[in-house]
């Protein structure tokens, strides 16, 4: 998990490089393993789980301004790795692997206090951006064998977290296409199903995509953003 609190002032400034935010907090998971192929043996190895990626929380207390094309001011992310393919089967009967489960994003957090100022110059730079996003679940491999193929599954996208974002202090953007506030909790997608071929062959499903989170965005009474 990650836990930023920030009582200083932070600064980001170049005509040259993009996308220096100025809280970058970010928690990802690893990547599945692709499962391998198998020759004349009737199966292909399952792909790799991931797991989910950690929660994030933020806390702002003080003056943050960036002035870089596409740099946030703050910039919290939570995504989980997305998870490994099944592999292929090549023989005279057999089924290749299915994909690995994913894993879920985590919840993020994002505080901008009475006394934090978050202020963006440039264009394409978000004040506050919190997102939440689930792993990609595995797809099944591909099953060439000659006689008779047997169906294998590609997995559920995992679920994102909640989101929250509370603003009791100044968010300011000046760029164009810059927005104030972005809160977003998206699902992972499912796999994909893996191609059959040869005389006989049976179809496996795809898996469904995952859910988004609760997302909550609150500007308060002493909350400004513009």
């Amino acid at each position: 998990n990650v836990v930023l609190t920030n009582n200083q002032q932070i600064a980001t400034d170049s005509l040259t490089i993009n996308e220096l935010h100025g809280i970058f907090a970010f928690s990802q998971s690893g990547l599945g393993g692709q499962g391998g192929t198998g020759y004349i043996a009737p199966v292909g190895g399952s792909g790799g789980a991931s797991p989910d990626g950690g929660n994030v929380t933020v806390t702002n207390n003080a003056l943050i301004n960036t002035n870089s094309l596409g740099g946030n001011g703050i910039y919290a992310l939570s995504v989980s790795g997305n998870a490994g393919g099944g592999g292929s089967s090549w023989g005279l009967v057999g089924a290749a692997g299915s994909g690995g489960l994913t894993g879920n994003g985590g919840t993020v957090i994002v505080n901008n206090t009475s006394t934090g100022t978050v202020q963006t110059l440039r264009d394409f730079s978000t004040g506050i951006a919190a997102q939440s996003i689930g792993g990609t679940g595995g797809s099944a491999g591909t099953s060439g064998n000659l006689l008779l193929n047997l169906p294998s599954q590609g997995q559920a996208g995992g679920n994102a977290g909640n989101v929250r974002v509370v603003n009791d202090g100044i968010v300011r953007t000046e760029g164009n296409y810059s927005r104030g506030i972005q809160a977003q909790s998206n699902g992972g997608g499912g796999g994909d199903q893996g191609g059959t071929f040869g005389l006989i062959s049976l179809g496996g499903q795809s898996g469904p995509g995952g859910n988004g989170g609760v997302v909550t965005v609150i500007n308060s009474s002493t909350g400004t953003v513009r």
